[in-house]
């Protein structure tokens, strides 16, 4: 498996000829819907001309072509998701939607069968086709495989026109989370205590701030070591709480992002490249610190503007990040698939764990 490579043409291709069974570790895919934007903005050939070849197969991502639909089902391996395909035509019809759909399903397909038996996948997308991407990932990976449905908030609500609109901002992105099997990398992300988290510490000791908590079903053996340890706070009333102090306490991130803010109101961003879709640094950086190990081979098959090739910072903390590019795709590549080696160090590895 070659690492730190960049191929140009179909995904559904390169995969096809250039990539082994099971020898991705984390696949991480951003697929475009929108065919009323210039996803080729960022892609010329090297004259400086347009890439007519990309902007063809883009164009054609999107608009029903029976062609394609009968040689997804006539070659796909999953009779299942053949059904399943056939169902979303007859109920949605042939459209962009479905053209879209037919599209992503053989894709799917071979990411789950380039990823190893311990990898994890992510999916990118929005409210357009989420629900119908997840029900075709049932199918490839097993229902018992989805892990997480993460919510991205990338920008404010209440912004610009929002504000005046007569239905609810369209303001979140969806991460859909998916692992091969129940053995694969997870390390826990965390945030330091927002300003508010950290007014209810208003008790103070020896080792700082504190706040009190009920003892919960803790044992008397353990309340008698608390008690020893000094982690017993007595109200006036004599009942006795937990102490838990500032200094140990970390956020866990939960399944809502809504620290990593989009570029809709950053404009100015130092890493903002002119992409219609690129996403943030931190939003990648945390997906690959989590999901993947030192070493490992991560898989960006749409790639957009390369953001996936900018890696984490080297660390041996898995709750730290930086939001500093370390590497740049240049605007120039005319790259649809990416396959890059993961540099980041992790003190903990998670076999057959289940995150929260």
């Amino acid at each position: 498996m070659p690492s730190n490579a960049l191929y140009y043409g179909d995904n559904l291709e390169v995969m096809r000829k250039y990539l082994p069974d099971e020898g991705i570790d984390l696949v991480y895919l951003d697929p475009p819907f929108n065919s009323n934007r210039d996803y080729n903005l960022l892609f010329r050939e090297q004259s400086g001309e347009p890439a007519q070849g990309q902007i063809k197969a883009f164009t054609d991502t999107w608009q029903w072509s029976e062609r394609a639909y009968d040689e997804f089902c006539q070659t796909c391996p999953k009779p299942a998701l053949v059904e399943l395909v056939q169902g979303f035509v007859r109920t949605l019809g042939r459209n962009d939607l479905t053209a879209y759909l037919v599209m992503m399903a053989p894709r799917l397909v071979e990411l789950h069968r380039v990823l190893k038996p311990t990898g994890s996948l992510y999916l990118h997308c929005d409210s357009t086709a989420s629900h119908y991407l997840k029900v075709m990932l049932d199918v490839i990976f097993g229902a018992r495989n989805f892990r997480n449905e993460i919510v991205w908030v990338r920008d404010p609500a209440g912004k610009g026109g929002k504000r005046v609109s007569r239905q609810w901002p369209r303001n979140i992105d969806v991460l859909l989370f998916y692992t091969k099997s129940d053995t694969y990398a997870f390390h826990q992300q965390y945030l330091p205590l927002t300003e508010e988290q950290k007014q209810a510490y208003r008790y103070e000791d020896a080792r700082g701030r504190y706040k009190a908590v009920q003892r919960g079903n803790y044992s008397d053996e353990m309340l008698e070591r608390f008690r020893a340890e000094g982690r017993i706070h007595i109200s006036s009333t004599g009942k006795e709480y937990l102490k838990y102090c500032l200094d140990e306490v970390r956020a866990t991130v939960g399944s809502v992002w809504d620290d990593i803010p989009g570029f809709g109101t950053r404009t100015a961003a130092a890493e903002l490249l002119g992409y219609p879709t690129q996403k943030p640094l931190a939003l990648l950086e945390r997906i690959i610190q989590a999901s993947s190990n030192e070493g490992d081979t991560v898989l960006d098959p749409f790639c957009g503007c390369g953001t996936a090739m900018s890696p984490p910072t080297n660390s041996t903390d898995a709750g730290s990040a930086s939001t500093s590019p370390t590497s740049r795709l240049p605007s120039s590549s005319t790259a649809s698939a990416i396959c890059s080696t993961s540099p980041k160090a992790k003190t903990t590895a998670s076999s057959a764990s289940r995150p929260a």
